[in-house]
């Protein structure tokens, strides 16, 4: 976070045990503080060019910043008036750093404004786990099903800690791949090959650990993965996208093409619009929703094999 120095802002600090001279806003117009990634960098933004020659990326001597907790690298000119600190290696997750900028080996300054003193914290490791539901593994699939899911992490993490994150129980072999995202810190996994019987309901177990992120948490949630034969609804949800819409998904491929109004929709909307993705059913209203509704699906629904829906 790159805070401005201003007269609203200086208020706050003279509220902090380690409180920023507001005289130095003469000199420095922003610096890092607050809570940052441990990936983040630090940057001093001065109020106005200095007298020294340098161009982009020149090194500033050493000594130019003192943390504490130490961190090890080197200082380089960003532009005419920033400077920024590159850690060598990544910072130490939720640790305080204070840091002393040395201004006057930048610019003449007044003693008292030698050193800039501030502060700044790296954020506390946490995860979040959570699950788009169960879906055929193919739009023609009748024996295979698969899972989505996204851990949503704090900061930034190594892929292969997060990976370390998801274990599964089922009674056959499945499979987890995954697609990372560090800029959202969004890492998305999806875990196939599972096997539906044919003549019983299994369990697929999906676990979370903490310990590979060095965070104390542990969970975890149980799918029903239905026999092959048991057509059903398997859950019904809003979703709040780009597009506005009711997921409804069922455990077996849909029959493309089929009349679904009236068998599938929204209480006291009329003329839905529909989609049909394999397993998934997507109901659209004509305009954006905002309060309490019902979505209903009614017997007569076909799946791929021409098998109805018998329960509403």
């Amino acid at each position: 976070i790159l805070v401005i120095i201003a007269a609203d802002f200086i208020y706050h600090l003279r509220h902090k045990k380690s409180s920023v001279d507001p005289g130095f806003s003469k000199y420095i117009e922003s610096y890092t503080t607050g809570i940052i990634s441990k990936e983040n960098t630090i940057r001093i933004r001065l109020a106005s060019q200095v007298t020294t020659t340098h161009v982009q990326n020149d090194q500033l001597p050493d000594g130019v910043f003192d943390f504490s907790p130490a961190i090890k690298g080197k200082a380089y000119w960003v532009d005419e008036r920033t400077i920024e600190f590159r850690p060598d290696a990544k910072l130490v997750s939720d640790q305080s750093y204070s840091a002393d900028f040395k201004l006057s080996k930048v610019t003449e300054v007044p003693s008292k404004f030698e050193d800039f003193k501030f502060g700044f914290q790296t954020v506390k490791p946490d995860f979040t786990v959570s699950f788009n539901g169960l879906e055929t593994a193919t739009n023609t699939s009748i024996d295979k099903m698969k899972l989505h899911g996204v851990v949503q992490t704090a900061d930034a993490e190594d892929a292969a800690a997060i990976e370390k994150l998801i274990s599964t129980g089922f009674e056959s072999p499945v499979q987890v791949t995954w697609q990372h995202n560090s800029i959202s810190r969004m890492h998305k996994f999806t875990i196939t090959d599972i096997t539906r019987a044919a003549d019983k309901v299994n369990t697929l177990s999906v676990n979370w650990d903490g310990a590979s992120l060095n965070v104390d948490k542990k969970g975890g949630q149980e799918f029903e993965i239905p026999a092959i034969g048991d057509f059903k609804v398997l859950n019904i949800s809003a979703v709040q996208d780009n597009d506005q819409y009711v997921l409804v998904q069922f455990s077996d491929a849909i029959m493309v093409g089929q009349e679904l109004k009236g068998l599938v929709g929204i209480k006291n909307i009329d003329d839905p619009a529909y989609t049909i993705e394999g397993s998934k059913v997507k109901i659209y209203a004509p305009d954006r929703l905002e309060g309490n509704f019902t979505a209903y699906v009614n017997e007569g629904v076909e799946n791929i094999s021409h098998k109805k829906i018998t329960q509403p």
